[in-house]
């Protein structure tokens, strides 16, 4: 029986010096696994980058306000994309917003921000910027305004026709009119008398403004309106430049008669209409016819 329990003993001692081998070995195991993992982490992850990368789409980026495009354009290498991290920052968010995406928003503000890419290392924060001018912009060149007709009778009216990019978002348009023309509120242009109107069209957007003009002859048939029968007066065209075509409604050429020059010879007493047409212009006038 003491034999068996110094063997037991002997056994135990085996046992226990076997299992602090074994634990001093594992430990030296992991000690040096956790050497490589370590020397692994902290590895220079930009010696595997080439010189000439760049994360972005380059260093300037022209936008409208409200349009949002990427700033980035090149995915870091896959032997080090978990190695290291991708961070932007608009230097001015009251021009350009970026998320964390590295989408750049315009703002309603109009000018030049400075969005920053950055490429850090998680093992010690080493990073790397790249710089993207954004200049915001608002190309109004592109408007067009044009009057349906650039010669008028008085009293007619015409609209005006406004042409706008797609790029214009939410573009606010006012008119002014100056001379022998009016224009209200939706660009209604109406002749008030004879000779040159001009309306300005300004077109807004974005913080920025364009005006357009537009120039509206007025034609006017001018005289007297009252004639004796027997009478004559003569009428003109004022306003329009060229020969006028003169005419009697069917009710008139009963009642007085008119040259191709514009002279009026009243017959019998009574109202007619004359009408003088130059160029794509029509004009009337009445005129009254009394008694000798």
């Amino acid at each position: 029986m003491k034999f068996k329990k110094i063997v037991s003993g002997m056994l135990a001692c085996a046992l226990v010096a076997a299992s602090l081998f074994t634990t001093s070995a594992a430990s030296a195991k992991a000690a040096q696994a956790g050497a490589l993992q370590e020397d692994a982490v902290y590895a220079d992850p930009f010696a595997e980058i080439p010189d000439n990368f760049n994360p972005t789409v380059g260093d300037n980026m022209a936008l409208k306000p409200g349009e949002t495009a990427s700033v980035k354009k090149n995915e870091v290498p896959q032997s080090v994309k978990d190695a290291v991290k991708l961070t932007y920052e608009s230097l001015d968010t009251d021009i350009v917003t970026v998320d964390a995406n590295g989408n750049v928003t315009a703002k309603g503000k109009l000018g030049y921000a400075l969005v920053v890419t950055s490429l850090s290392a998680l093992s010690d924060g080493y990073t790397q910027e790249y710089y993207t001018l954004v200049k915001v912009d608002m190309d109004l060149s592109g408007v067009r305004a044009t009057a349906k007709a650039t010669s008028l009778a008085k009293g007619k009216a015409t609209t005006i026709n406004l042409s706008i990019p797609g790029g214009i978002k939410d573009p606010a348009t006012t008119y002014r009119a100056t001379g022998a023309v009016s224009v209200d509120k939706s660009g209604k242009i109406t002749a008030k008398s004879a000779g040159v109107g001009k309306v300005s069209v300004k077109v807004s957007a974005g913080g920025k403004s364009i005006v357009r003009k537009i120039t509206v002859k007025v034609g006017e048939i001018t005289g007297t309106s009252k004639v004796k029968a027997g009478k004559s007066i003569t009428l003109s065209v004022k306003g329009l430049s060229g020969k006028a075509k003169w005419s009697l409604d069917s009710k008139g050429k009963k009642l007085a008669k008119i040259t191709s020059g514009g002279k009026l010879t009243g017959r019998k007493a009574g109202k007619v209409t004359v009408t003088a047409k130059v160029g794509g212009v029509t004009m009337t006038k009445k005129i009254t016819i009394s008694k000798k």
